[in-house]
């Protein structure tokens, strides 16, 4: 499931560059690992700057107690269960719901997925 927001939902600074809140998306198992250690859940939140770059802050989710954004979105997913549809407009989702550390790791990294950019500022936090 992909969540997509409109303009004005939130922004990132990253060296000194603005960076707008675009979409966040969910790899299971986590695409990153920390000392070895792969993690049940990945979020990726995906902003974009004025002039077109990405930046996407990573968020590793441990198991234990409930998450209350992944929560929220409980009844949304019944909303899109069932056959695959190119879109579902499923109401408002706060951004700032996400909860994340004050721990994190940063990097530039590259997309895992098409067109695989390089060179993408990507914080990586504990939730």
């Amino acid at each position: 499931m992909m969540l997509e927001w409109e303009s004005g939902a939130g922004n990132v600074e990253i060296n000194g560059t603005e960076y707008v809140l675009q979409q966040c998306h969910w790899h299971s198992p986590s695409e990153h690992t920390i000392n070895g250690r792969r993690y049940a859940l990945e979020m990726h939140v995906v902003h974009k700057s004025q002039d077109g770059k990405v930046a996407v802050v990573g968020i590793i989710y441990k198991v234990g107690n409930p998450d209350s954004f992944l929560s929220s979105l409980r009844d949304h997913l019944r909303l899109v269960a069932g056959p695959r549809e190119a879109e579902k407009v499923v109401g408002l989702v706060n951004p700032y719901d996400i909860r994340i550390s004050r721990k994190y790791y940063r990097y530039m990294g590259s997309l895992t997925t098409p067109p695989c950019t390089e060179n993408v500022p990507g914080p990586l936090a504990e939730r």
